[in-house]
């Protein structure tokens, strides 16, 4: 069989968690961002910096 429709609802959850993680991530350098560029947020509470997803890369 090519499609294992199993499989497909697992990455279906999948992808659908690590979007609400990335959201989640993304509200929280938002809020305590002290330098914001189009695709880079950086924080200085956090000592991190985000990269923004794009339509063509995940990071």
């Amino acid at each position: 069989m090519f499609f294992d429709k199993e499989k497909h609802l697992k990455n279906k959850e999948k992808r659908q968690n690590e979007k609400q993680e990335y959201e989640n991530i993304l509200q929280s350098f938002e809020k305590t961002s002290s330098l914001e560029s189009e695709k880079i947020i950086f924080s200085d509470k956090r000592n991190e910096v985000l990269i923004k997803k794009t339509l063509l890369g995940k990071r």
